[in-house]
């Protein structure tokens, strides 16, 4: 367009003969890559010995997720083991936290119950607009999403003051991460997490859970809400029937959030 004559501003009215196109969705999509216990430092399967690596598994899992372009990456606890190095912490800097820093992707996670002080000397240096442990107060991924973290608590009865979620949430759709043992999916036990404690204290309602912790996936539905342990990113369970090496793919549909599996090669 170019200025009316005279100084005169041009006025940009419909008619009849005008013809509107939407430029995109006016629903905007997000897609999250959810990974869990990657152990990165353990070098062998914890019953068979074979040998694993979970250094390679994350790398894979992450690189998934920057070709399809995702919002943010989302750990659920346990990144690394007690026996990683720095070896192992330069590698995953190199190959997850600088591939995700070219693609502008953010990383968020919980801390779970292993951890090495290498690792967390790297979690330290990375902390900043692309690396959070998140918490309660959550993280807003966009306009649509909120991301809520609980650290991992040893007791089963994780304290009221951990869980000062906030009042209002704008974003219309809310995931929490934890790393526990939720009685909704394990039954109770003395170590198990009961939801219905955390969601009273939200004030609102959960539009999905996931779960670290326990190295198989599993998933259920609670109270309309789906809850779901999230499995290992390598071989690690120790089940006859095992449902590990896996991480997910979480895409907002219409207010609401589909889970697709991703089978790490």
């Amino acid at each position: 367009m170019q200025k009316g004559g005279h100084g005169f501003a041009i006025d940009l009215a419909p008619s009849k003969k005008t013809l509107i196109e939407p430029l995109g969705s006016t629903d905007p999509t997000t897609r999250l890559l959810v990974v869990g216990d990657t152990h990165i430092g353990r070098r062998t399967h914890p019953r068979t010995g074979k040998k694993i690596s979970p250094r390679h598994a994350l790398a894979t899992a992450i690189q998934y997720g920057i070709d399809r372009d995702v919002d943010a990456v989302v750990h659920v606890g346990d990144i690394f083991h007690e026996s990683a190095t720095s070896t192992h912490t330069d590698h995953v800097d190199t190959h997850v936290f600088g591939p995700l820093a070219d693609a502008n992707i953010p990383f968020y996670y919980i801390t779970g119950n292993h951890s090495s002080s290498p690792g967390d000397e790297l979690l330290q240096q990375r902390t900043g607009s692309l690396v959070t442990n998140v918490g309660p107060r959550g993280a807003s991924i966009n306009s649509q999403v909120r991301v809520f973290g609980l650290n991992h608590h040893p007791d089963g009865n994780i304290p009221l003051s951990d869980l000062a979620f906030p009042n209002l949430v704008p974003e219309p759709l809310s995931i929490l991460i934890l790393h526990q043992t939720i009685e909704q999916l394990s039954g109770h036990g003395p170590e198990t997490v009961d939801l219905e404690r955390i969601n009273h204290q939200f004030g609102g309602q959960f539009d999905f859970i996931l779960a670290g912790h326990h190295h198989d996936a599993y998933r259920t539905d609670w109270s309309d809400i789906p809850v779901m342990y999230t499995g290992a990113a390598e071989h690690m369970s120790t089940n006859d029937d095992p449902d590990d090496r896996i991480a997910w793919l979480l895409t907002t549909e219409n207010n609401s959030i589909v889970c697709d599996r991703y089978d790490i090669p």
